[in-house]
């Protein structure tokens, strides 16, 4: 029976009867103080004690989670600690400082982790009737550990799915100085129909993780390196192993100290090495390698491909890197690229490259045995042969130089260059070196410069080249060669041919004095020659002996240079052979002469009293003073003598 009053219908035990709802509802009525709202209060209390059912579980619920996550870990030989937990009903499970050991008395550590939060979905589990967790790191730090020490990495957020002994991660990004890691993959441990009686032990491997970090050497304050891909584990294997396809790309990033404008590289990895390719344009050029590695621990990695210059001319090359020495070795390259303007783009090798030198056309080459050493900045290179001419221009002393037609060999040992049958032409001649060069000094060299045509050194002799007609000079030593003129030692010989005496050291300045001395002399023009043998030392050069002819007059003589102090010291004699009109031949005259003076004031006076003597060719010299027509020296020449502009030695001098 329902009541009939009630609005809620309640049953009654007989008809006609009122619920007690009702009755309750008219007594309400009837009493005139206003009717009070119970219903939020109870709702109240039911809600703190609900909220005090769960905090009274907050321990119970986090100890379970743990255990639970304790349990499945210890399955596969895993165990784990942390110093604070915390449960979260709609967050989960979240632990701090978390390590996971291999080993139950937990001495050695695997993995560590700043941070870590561990959903357990419940209803997810019993509908799949397996354990999964979603694992999320955000801005964690983590530590790898194996038998040889830790990795550390930065930054990591991770977001993965946990079941039945595997790890899927779609999203896993970490930092590491200029290097941004994305990955996507997974981790397999075993399922639990895979699992054993004794589970294998867990074990770790990062070489292949250290190799690649210290490989992807970038500058921290340059642009950043990304490298994003898959990469999966399995460990089920002992030791675990691994595959990986990644790329890798970065714009204005510096590797090793050397700027790139971009680097892309491709490579599919794993625990026994990878294959991929490497694209980098420099500054000035660019190279596309073919890499491969056999093992990380001990191989090499190799590499072939081509470098490309900066007017797209190609060199082939194939080489190894060493990323446990730093060391990089290009084994052979060969092609028509430009290879001084190539290591330019690499500073440690660029502050070894000749400045002052230009390549007009740059030659067929084969290089062999480059080897950098990254970490130190150092390299050698064990030859580099010209197999067709090389073309440059050299800058001395503020004048461009043009060399054509360079043949031959040379090395870099680290401190020096080594040049070997050097060949070239040179100002209409020819040149011819080998030796050592270490920055200054050309030492244990033979120079040669034969037949260079001296209208053609006019800018460094301040002359107009004209003036010197068709004049050439040669030059040939043995020694230590430099500008430097403290660094002069050695020997070797001079020539001048076909020039005009006015351009032939002394022969002009002892027509001036024979003009000064003898009435009615008067001065030839034509051409003469000289030539000179010395030695040198430290700067100083010995001329044993000097000889020059024009015209009628001889001079011989010896002394010394001295390029340090830059003043020159010497004795010479000038012969006068029979002018018409002055003396008859064979009478010819006879002048001692000293040379002195700085080298920008180089003088030659009359020596001794000045007294000039005649002398019979074929015969010994005879007193001054017993011909006719000897002359007393009188006057400024004997007081300032003749100036011998000789601007050649100016070329010797310390540099500022």
């Amino acid at each position: 029976m329902k009541c009939t009053r009630c609005a809620f219908g309640t049953a009654v035990d007989a008809p006609g009867r009122v619920s007690i709802w009702c009755v309750m509802n008219e007594k309400a009525g009837a009493d005139p103080r206003p009717r009070r709202r119970r219903w939020p209060w109870v709702l109240l209390v039911l809600v703190l004690l609900l909220c005090g059912g769960l905090w009274g579980a907050y321990e119970w619920a986090t100890a379970k989670a743990v255990a639970t996550l304790n349990s499945r870990l210890a399955e596969r030989s895993l165990y784990l600690s942390y110093t604070s937990g915390s449960w979260v009903p709609w967050k989960g499970l979240g632990l701090e400082n978390m390590v996971l050991y291999q080993d139950e008395a937990r001495t050695k550590p695997l993995i560590a982790l700043s941070n870590l939060d561990v959903e357990l979905p419940w209803q997810e589990m019993a509908a799949h009737h397996e354990f999964i967790s979603r694992w999320k790191l955000s801005d964690a730090t983590l530590e790898l550990h194996d038998p040889k020490g830790k990795v550390t990495l930065e930054h990591v957020s991770m977001e993965a799915v946990v079941r039945d002994g595997v790890i899927e991660y779609s999203r896993l990004d970490l930092k590491n100085g200029p290097r941004l890691f994305s990955f996507s993959g997974a981790i397999h441990l075993g399922s639990d129909k895979e699992k054993e009686e004794s589970p294998k032990e867990f074990v770790m491997d990062l070489d292949p993780m250290r190799s690649i970090l210290d490989a992807l050497d970038f500058k921290e304050d340059a642009g950043v390196f990304h490298i994003s891909g898959k990469v999966s584990f399995d460990a089920r294997e002992t030791p675990m192993t691994w595959s990986a396809d990644l790329i890798g790309e970065g714009e204005h990033v510096i590797w090793q100290g050397v700027p790139m404008h971009k680097a892309v590289m491709k490579a599919a990895m794993s625990q026994s090495g990878f294959t991929g390719t490497c694209s980098i344009a420099f500054a000035k050029g660019g190279t596309d390698l073919d890499l491969d590695l056999k093992d990380w621990r001990d191989a090499p990695m190799s590499f072939s491909g081509k470098i490309t210059d900066s007017e797209g001319r190609i060199n082939q090359c194939k080489g190894t890197y060493r990323g446990k020495d730093d060391v990089v070795v290009v084994e052979e390259m060969q092609g028509k690229a430009n290879m001084l303007e190539f290591l330019g783009n690499f500073p440690a090798m660029n502050a070894q490259l000749p400045k002052e030198v230009q390549v007009r056309a740059y030659p067929d080459m084969v290089m062999k045995n480059l080897v950098w050493k990254t970490k130190e900045g150092t390299w050698t290179m064990s030859s580099l042969h010209l197999r067709s001419p090389l073309e440059l221009s050299v800058k001395v002393e503020g004048h461009s130089l043009p060399v054509d037609q360079v043949k031959g060999e040379v090395a870099y040992t680290g401190t020096a260059w080594k040049f070997s049958d050097i060949s070239a032409k040179v100002l209409g001649g020819t040149l011819s070196l080998q030796g050592m060069h270490d920055g200054k000094v050309l030492r244990d060299a033979t120079v040669s410069v034969q037949n260079v045509r001296m209208a053609d050194l006019g800018p460094w002799l301040g002359e107009n080249g004209s003036s010197f007609g068709k004049a050439l000079a040669s030059l040939s030593y043995k020694g230590d060669f430099a500008v430097e003129p403290e660094h002069l030692t050695g020997s070797g010989s001079i020539q001048i041919e076909n020039s005009p005496t006015v351009h032939v050291p002394l022969l002009d300045e002892t027509y001036a004095l024979f003009a000064a001395l003898i009435p009615g002399l008067k001065r030839e023009s034509g051409n003469g020659e000289m030539s000179g043998q010395f030695t040198s030392k430290q700067g100083v050069l010995t001329f044993s002996s000097f000889k020059a002819n024009g015209g009628s007059v001889t001079v011989t003589g010896s002394g010394t240079v001295d390029l340090v102090r830059r003043t020159v010291a010497a004795t010479a004699q000038g012969r006068l052979r029979g002018v018409g009109g002055v003396v008859t031949a064979p009478i010819s005259r006879l002048m001692e002469m000293e040379v002195s003076g700085p080298l920008d004031d180089i003088r030659v006076r009359p020596a001794g009293d000045g007294l000039v003597g005649n002398v019979v060719d074929g015969t010994v010299d005879v007193a001054r003073g017993t011909i006719k027509g000897a002359t007393k020296v009188t006057g400024s020449v004997v007081k300032e003598g003749v100036k011998i502009p000789f601007r050649a030695l100016n070329l010797f001098r310390k540099k500022k």
